[in-house]
């Protein structure tokens, strides 16, 4: 018996030394989680931004309904903004719809579809970018992420002005659907355009219909220069935001897919037989005027701004994939969504046969119809 009680404690030792990990052992299986941690990640990473891609046209989708409802107890397409009579509510005055920077602020689009059209305010939203879209022009200084550092109101609108909009809007209206407010003053000679209001039914009767047209899109978030990619230099309606320094958001602006065959203008184009407007160029050897700049994958400060001929399709997001030119959601007027790159909405000639919300013979030039005339 006293030997076997002597024997105990060694064997207990030995029990434990056997159940016990080495430096090794452990060192071998902290690796083996880390491995599998660095496997795991990127596809959690990439999960959680696909995720965010799908409320994100989810929303847009939310938009379109929106839109459509308002289209049928109007007859037309909202348009982009207009310059307020008042400081609240819709009230607008057409010998108002001219010039730059309203005193009494803007009313955006997306409020004619919030405020009593059943649209939920964050329908604008977008969480795969900062902010979950881009600040209003007018905000509020004393809301919390109402605007981004270094934005400034403009001088013209008092501080007790609001614009009535989504306080953060990520989607834009295409240009083509959705009129600027330059209805006023009536064109006085053929040379004259002026915007004008869409009728859906216009659309219908389009080649291919309400499905081969885009009604929108995203806006453009740079991860270097932020929401300045739709910002322009205080109290200048169309120089581009500079890469610092104050800055004025233009989030009530449509994507302007379209520019002037001639001219710098879209707005001064004579009536011919011929069109006057072309789809942004996506190739830079083919580039038809000199003050123009083409369709590129490069995010800058302003690229909202007209810049003369230079049009706005640049301004469409890329916040979605890994392509050179990453890709948007984008909503047609039919409702169905479509994710692609913006150089490939272009070269697919996806936002219009027309220019619609111009006045004037406004058809977009066609390659394949158009080049032997």
């Amino acid at each position: 018996m006293s030997n076997r009680s002597e024997r105990r404690p060694a064997i207990a030792d030995r029990i434990r030394s056997r159940r016990a990990f080495t430096l090794i052992e452990l060192l071998v299986v902290i690796a083996v989680i880390a491995m599998l941690i660095g496997i795991l990640l990127p596809s959690l990473g990439k999960a959680r931004a696909e995720a965010r891609t799908t409320v994100c046209a989810s929303n847009i989708r939310a938009v379109a309904i929106g839109v459509t409802s308002y289209t049928l107890n109007n007859r037309a397409f909202p348009a982009s903004y207009l310059y307020g009579a008042d400081k609240t509510g819709y009230r607008w005055k057409l010998e108002d719809q001219f010039g730059t920077d309203p005193a009494n602020g803007y009313i955006h689009w997306s409020y004619m579809l919030f405020n009593d059209g059943g649209v939920p305010e964050n329908a604008f939203q977008c969480p795969s970018v900062p902010g979950k879209g881009a600040p209003r022009t007018n905000f509020d200084p004393n809301i919390d992420g109402d605007s981004e550092p270094d934005q400034k109101r403009p001088s013209s609108t008092p501080p007790d002005v609001l614009d009535r909009q989504a306080r953060r809007v990520a989607f834009a209206g295409n240009d083509a659907l959705f009129p600027r407010n330059k209805f006023w003053p009536a064109p006085t000679n053929s040379t004259n355009r002026r915007n004008r209001f869409v009728n859906p039914s216009e659309i219908d009767a389009s080649p291919g219909g309400a499905s081969r047209v885009i009604l929108a899109t995203e806006f453009a978030y740079s991860p270097r220069w932020g929401w300045r990619t739709i910002g322009t230099v205080p109290d200048n309606e169309d120089s581009a935001a500079g890469e610092t320094g104050p800055w004025n958001a233009k989030a009530h602006r449509p994507i302007t897919p379209f520019v002037a065959i001639s001219g710098s203008d879209i707005y001064t184009q004579p009536t011919s037989s011929r069109p006057r407007y072309r789809y942004q160029s996506t190739n830079v050897s083919s580039v038809w005027g000199t003050n123009e700049t083409v369709a590129t994958s490069k995010l800058e400060p302003g690229v909202i701004a007209s810049k003369g001929n230079s049009g706005g399709c640049n301004a469409v997001g890329r916040a979605h994939g890994d392509s050179l030119y990453g890709k948007a959601n984008f909503v047609f007027v039919d409702g169905h969504i479509e994710r692609m790159s913006y150089i490939d909405s272009i070269d697919k000639r996806l936002w219009g046969a027309k220019f619609y919300s111009l006045t004037g013979d406004t058809r977009v030039y066609d390659p394949d119809v158009d080049a032997s005339k």
